[in-house]
């Protein structure tokens, strides 16, 4: 699994994230986003060998203070694959406007 995005995108409670599946067999796991040390939320996922897709991660209600309180700060995305290493990156987010 790979990480596609090259920022974030916030919209209706959701960030999403561009990933890929790079291996020659189907990929599964989490996806979790951080700010800090602090969770902004989660998501399954599972997809086909050599697939890319958006993920849309939801954020819990702690999350989305977090994740105001941390604007113009960069999440920490990692994925977290159900068997292997994971993969982590640090991504801006874009369309973090008003306060929630």
């Amino acid at each position: 699994m790979t990480i596609a995005s090259r920022s974030l995108r916030y919209r209706k409670g959701k960030i999403t994230v561009a990933v890929k599946c790079v291996s020659a067999a189907p990929c599964r796991g989490t996806v979790r986003l951080l700010a800090g040390r602090a969770a902004l939320g989660a998501r399954k996922y599972r997809l086909k060998s050599g697939a890319k897709s958006n993920l849309a991660v939801k954020l819990t209600a702690r999350g989305r203070m977090m994740l105001f309180r941390a604007k113009g700060k960069k999440i920490t995305v990692t994925l977290v694959p159900a068997g292997g290493r994971a993969v982590t990156k640090k991504l801006a987010v874009e369309g973090l406007v008003g306060s929630s």
